[in-house]
């Protein structure tokens, strides 16, 4: 993997693996070897006099999860009045994608443009549906999933809006802009809203 940034905590010493992945740096023993990478769990290695002078580095995936969004819809119930009920150290600068207006642009895009669907509506289906994608070095939205479901309407309701998002600005490593997992959990309410009958 290109440009992983590998740093030696409390040592001036620091690099990023080139086209190939590979990298050089000098350690000693005892020493703690940083491996960071936008979109990648960190992953840290102690050396001992055993270690070999070359080492394979595995790095696992990580998913940046946005916050979460509800989207409600008021079900009007008819009701005589009587019945009324009573949330380590790194040498390079990471940022993240950022969608148009930030966070709160999000939320707003998603609100405006997102429709509860009518059956899961009538079927009183509800809870949070999380979608993973990702953003590609372009700051398009590639490779959405479902991975938490609730139904199948519902479920196809998120993905399409998560599609349909504008382009993002990507994230950038080390000057370059690089693909990041992401994921949006998306919350759908019905809230009761009770209309006193005579």
């Amino acid at each position: 993997m290109r440009n992983v940034s590998i740093y030696i905590p409390g040592a001036d010493r620091s690099t990023s693996s080139d086209i190939n992945g590979g990298f050089s740096i000098e350690a000693k023993h005892k020493e703690t070897l940083h491996f960071s990478h936008i979109g990648m769990k960190d992953v840290l290695l102690q050396l001992n006099k055993d270690f070999p002078s070359e080492l394979f580095v595995r790095m696992e995936p990580d998913t940046f999860q946005i916050h979460n969004i509800f989207i409600r819809k008021k079900q009007v119930i008819k009701v005589k009045p009587e019945d009324m009920p009573e949330q380590t150290l790194i040498n390079v600068i990471i940022n993240n994608p950022d969608f148009p207006g930030g966070l709160s642009g999000l939320d707003e895009f998603i609100k405006k443009n997102i429709q509860y669907p009518e059956e899961a509506f009538q079927a009183g289906e509800e809870g949070q549906v999380t979608v993973e994608f990702t953003i590609d070095v372009n700051g398009y939205v590639s490779d959405a999933k479902v991975t938490k479901s609730v139904s199948a309407s519902l479920d196809k309701e998120a993905l399409r809006i998560i599609e349909s998002m504008p382009r993002w600005k990507p994230g950038m490593q080390l000057g370059r802009p690089v693909a990041v997992c992401m994921s949006v959990p998306i919350n759908f309410v019905i809230e009761q809203d009770y209309q006193v009958t005579d």
